[in-house]
């Protein structure tokens, strides 16, 4: 009986221009990121954007202000969005919080 033999070689690909991104808003400044940073191109439908705690400060609330400066800009105290948002965009922002 023959066996079955799969020699697939696995590539990383680049994602599709429509993937869904999934931004992972991370306690640490390395570790995690790196963790997450393998994961990255694995999917071509996923497009992972793994982001570093910048100011050192890891408790939920610091996370989500980290959130906030990436995806809001500040201009003379006029808030306004980096980035145009549909609500039918399949995006989603992870935290990654440690007990």
């Amino acid at each position: 009986m023959p066996y079955l033999c799969r020699n697939k070689i696995y590539e990383r690909l680049d994602p599709f221009k429509d993937a869904k991104k999934i931004y992972i808003f991370c306690e640490g400044e390395k570790t995690e990121v790196s963790y997450f940073n393998f994961f990255q191109g694995l999917a071509s439908n996923i497009d992972i954007v793994s982001v570093p705690n910048i100011n050192g400060k890891s408790d939920p609330e610091k996370l989500i202000e980290n959130a906030e400066r990436y995806f809001y800009e500040d201009k003379n105290n006029n808030i306004k969005p980096k980035f145009t948002f549909f609500v039918e965009q399949k995006d989603e922002v992870w935290f990654v919080i440690g007990w």
